[in-house]
């Protein structure tokens, strides 16, 4: 989304939005919809025409900016990225990110070591994502999102029903990311026997009054068909450009970072 040449943007070419501009605006894929804030994108997922929702525009970062960050951690690395996306302060933005990543590597944050460590194996940089509240790669998005959902509800005086419907990584993932909000209940529904017994344990033992998991027989296809038609809930899943922006910091923060000597 950083190149400029993207094929989901329709229309004609668009100028990179500068750092520090007005708040981003989103159009929908299918070009049915545009002018839309962050606030919007977040909240409905999908655009009125079934497109996804994309910028009107993209950043232009400096060689300058991208060197200043090697020295930041990875949750102000994500802030500066998430400003450019969102109408949040920079501020505002540091305190989700840095409280997001917070839950990541416990054991090494004692020693200093980053949420997200770069190991080094010959000639490859491996960046290592495994280290979240659940051991999957999906906490780096939703432990942003989750506190994202929070912070736009609650400024609003609103509160969002969410409903995941998964078969093992993503349930988990997403009912860590919003334990603790104050404005998101989540409903999870996962299949008798098709989740590993780890997986299953870390949806069914959280106790938080936010957060019912229902075992259902069948399958994800025959969970996500018998959802009720008519709720006013947010499926998970669809959050689909706040984790992109998030899971977009895991590139920019690695190539920020100095190189590991090899083991």
């Amino acid at each position: 989304l950083f190149t400029g040449d993207n094929p989901y943007f329709t229309g004609p070419p668009r100028q990179r939005r500068p750092t520090g501009a007005v708040p981003m605006l989103y159009q929908s894929t299918r070009g049915g919809q545009s002018g839309v804030p962050f606030e919007q994108v977040l909240l409905s997922a999908y655009a009125s025409d079934g497109g996804l929702f994309v910028p009107e525009s993209l950043p232009r970062l400096s060689r300058a900016e991208l060197c200043a960050w090697a020295g930041l951690d990875i949750g102000r690395v994500c802030a500066r990225i998430m400003v450019l996306f969102t109408d949040l302060s920079l501020a505002e933005c540091e305190e989700i990110a840095v409280a997001a990543f917070a839950t990541f590597n416990p054991d090494g944050a004692a020693s200093g070591a980053p949420a997200l460590p770069l190991t080094r194996i010959g000639e490859l940089f491996l960046l290592d994502a495994s280290l979240g509240p659940t051991l999957a790669f999906k906490d780096v998005g939703q432990q942003v999102v989750g506190r994202l959902l929070d912070r736009y509800l609650g400024r609003s005086g609103r509160h969002a029903n969410i409903v995941v419907e998964t078969s093992g990584d993503t349930g988990p993932a997403a009912i860590a990311a919003v334990a603790q909000c104050d404005h998101v209940s989540i409903f999870c529904l996962y299949p008798r026997g098709r989740t590993s017994h780890v997986q299953e344990l870390q949806m069914v033992t959280v106790d938080a009054p936010n957060v019912t998991v229902f075992r259902t027989e069948g399958d994800t296809d025959e969970q996500a068909r018998a959802r009720p038609h008519g709720l006013r809930v947010c499926r998970w899943a669809e959050r689909w450009w706040g984790r992109l922006d998030t899971e977009a910091v895991q590139n920019s923060s690695s190539g920020a970072l100095p190189p590991p000597s090899p083991p």
